[in-house]
């Protein structure tokens, strides 16, 4: 799991993380759960805990190491409150916050990249193009709301 030793100073610096980590570990990311065995979404060369962009966000602000188990445990409300509350404090919209989070709302345009002109998934989890489309809706979230996210001390 990994967890900087460089942290962030604001959300702006965290959202860019967690879009490099997306990108950096494919296999680690999985945009329709909150945490996942990233085995079963991923293949048997993926390692430990996959997460959505709420996980990896919850993930790299924590300052303990966990095991993939007390992940798959703790997950739900855990990373969902923890990620919504610092996103909510920064004063983003909830509606945001949700496009950002939900992987079933086709709607958000931070999934967009993720489906294909039918609206299907177009590309496998587990895959660099995957995790780029999870990477490039984090990063239109983060230009859309760039000035809060600076502005929200960590």
């Amino acid at each position: 799991m990994p967890n900087s030793n460089n942290k962030p100073s604001n959300l702006y610096e965290l959202c860019d993380l967690v879009a490099e980590a997306i990108e950096i570990q494919p296999k680690n990311y999985f945009q329709d759960k909150w945490v996942f065995n990233a085995k079963l979404c991923n293949g048997d060369d993926a390692c430990g805990t996959a997460f959505c962009r709420a996980g990896w966000i919850t993930a790299l602000m924590e300052t303990e190491e966990h095991n993939t188990a007390w992940w798959l445990e703790n997950r739900n409300d855990y990373i969902r409150t923890s990620a919504q509350s610092l996103l909510l404090t920064a004063g983003i919209p909830k509606e945001a916050i949700n496009n950002l989070f939900y992987f079933a709302g086709i709607d958000s345009p931070y999934n967009d990249a993720f489906h294909n002109a039918n609206g299907r998934l177009g590309c496998d989890s587990g895959t660099p193009e995957y995790a780029k489309a999870g990477a490039d809706g984090m990063r239109l979230f983060m230009a859309q709301y760039e000035e809060k996210l600076k502005a929200a001390k960590l």
